[in-house]
């Protein structure tokens, strides 16, 4: 079962880095 909480801090997360590293894989992690 997904944590709400922990899911829209992760999605924040992902959107900060998104910023940084404009290219995401698709299971979220940082692609350079």
């Amino acid at each position: 079962q997904i944590d709400p909480e922990k899911l829209l801090a992760r999605i924040d997360y992902l959107e900060e880095n998104r910023a940084v590293y404009p290219k995401c894989s698709r299971n979220g992690a940082i692609v350079r």
